[in-house]
């Protein structure tokens, strides 16, 4: 039981930092594209 359960933490880390990269790359996108738009006009 006691792997068990430590099992489902691990993957619970693990897609909580997922979760957490999928956001900051998605914000350094979109500020990129601000960026971007800023330097051609």
């Amino acid at each position: 039981v006691a792997g068990v359960l430590g099992f489902a933490g691990v993957a619970g880390a693990a897609s909580n930092i997922a979760w957490f990269l999928f956001v900051l790359f998605l914000i350094l996108f979109v500020v990129s594209l601000i960026m971007g738009r800023r330097t051609a006009v």
